[in-house]
């Protein structure tokens, strides 16, 4: 383990099996843990429950020491994209460290299946059977992993065991050099809980807190709790979900279908899917019922939509990021962002407005503004401009 862990994370909320995480990451020898974390939109194509300023205090009060922010439009894309844009992000620090994730298979037998996944014959497969059965990719890699690595067939039924695979790939292609250390992780807990253990996952939670219901207090670290506590009484938290549907909704309505062909997600077969759909249906969940078929997972109906509206499209994703976001940091995070402010190949940002101006700058701005309209009480005004590093004292720890 180098005296650096990154963990590549979306902390909607900060819970007990995050905490852990970076406990046993520390317990291996990480001196500083750094988070890669979504801002306020979130990988499985949605709004994120609480905005990156409420997530990445909890991620600092939970034991992190710095914070950066995964590119949106990496973000609001499959597991591939999403994992390039953490690694593009760990890469530009110039900060040599460990890769800290958690999965339930080990680390040798995940690193077997990025080399084999990344060969050209089994990528030709992949392909193949997408095509022939009119499937995902991701269920094309399952059944071309089951043909033909039989022993290792379940492995990839895991999401975390995808993800941590996917950041072995996106190392490769982006030439980052690091280590891997993986912290066990249970499967059943992706959507459920272990009550012994006082662990859920962040679905079963978020479903919790939507719901008016206390029981989330119980698989959450104080600190969480005390900052949700905080947030739901003044009425920043969570994200209004009518708001959402109906601010969304509104701006698809007024989307062309060049702006809906070119977003970020939409391809062939899906986009004359999606033109018809959007004036049929009354909101999202219903859009998304509508326009889900046997290729199209609600996941990426979900991310597709979300792209469209926020103008995220599929040529951006060509494109690194120009800058490296800083969400917030500790007092030990202080001292090595200094020494990434040194080393980053990419100018390092504290707010937007220090942002090279880029396509990249423009998509975070139409994020926070559309992120303000689904808040419980909405700031108004430039909204993503109004956000700040979060700077957490180790005597507040």
């Amino acid at each position: 383990m180098e005296r650096t862990a990154f963990i590549i994370a979306e902390y909607d909320p900060f819970h007990n099996g995050h905490a852990l995480h970076i406990r046993k990451t520390r317990e291996a020898g990480a001196e500083t843990v750094v988070v890669v974390m979504s801002g306020n939109f979130v990988q499985r194509g949605d709004i994120a429950m609480g905005d990156k300023t409420l997530r990445t205090q909890m991620a600092l009060e939970g034991g992190a020491d710095l914070v950066l922010e995964n590119p949106l439009k990496y973000v609001l894309s499959g597991a591939r994209y999403f994992a390039e844009g953490a690694i593009e992000a760990i890469k530009s620090t110039g900060i040599k460290g460990t890769v800290s994730f958690g999965a339930s298979a080990d680390v040798d037998t995940l690193k077997t299946l990025a080399g084999y996944l990344d060969t050209q014959e089994i990528q030709e497969k992949i392909r193949s059977i997408s095509e022939e059965k009119h499937v995902p990719l991701a269920h094309a890699v399952q059944e071309t992993v089951a043909q033909l690595l039989p022993d290792h067939a379940d492995i990839l039924k895991d999401p975390n065991n995808v993800l941590a695979v996917e950041y072995m790939r996106a190392a490769t292609r982006k030439g980052l050099q690091t280590d891997w250390y993986r912290v066990p992780r249970d499967t059943v807990l992706h959507d459920g809980e272990n009550t012994l253990e006082r662990l859920a996952s962040g679905k079963k939670i978020r479903s919790v807190i939507y719901g008016h219901e206390s029981q989330y207090k119980d698989y959450c670290p104080e600190t969480t709790v005390s900052l949700l506590e905080r947030e739901i009484g003044e009425g920043s938290a969570p994200a209004d979900r009518k708001k959402y549907d109906a601010a969304f909704y509104s701006r698809l309505l007024t989307l062309t279908s060049k702006d809906l062909v070119t977003a970020n997600g939409v391809s062939q077969g899906f986009d004359n899917r999606l033109i018809d759909a959007i004036q049929d249906c009354t909101s999202l969940q219903e859009l998304y019922d509508t326009v889900k078929m046997k290729r199209f997972t609600h996941s990426r109906v979900r991310q597709a939509v979300v792209s469209a509206v926020l103008g995220i499209k599929k040529a951006d994703l060509t494109r690194e990021n120009p800058y490296l976001r800083v969400l917030g940091f500790s007092d030990r995070g202080r001292e090595l962002l200094r020494n990434i402010r040194d080393h980053s190949t990419v100018p390092v940002v504290m707010n937007l407005s220090e942002a090279p101006l880029s396509r990249e700058r423009t998509l975070d701005e139409t994020a926070g503004k559309l992120y303000d309209l689904c808040r419980p009480k909405p700031r108004g005004g430039r909204a993503e401009y109004l956000v700040k590093p979060v700077i957490l004292h180790t005597t507040e720890r």
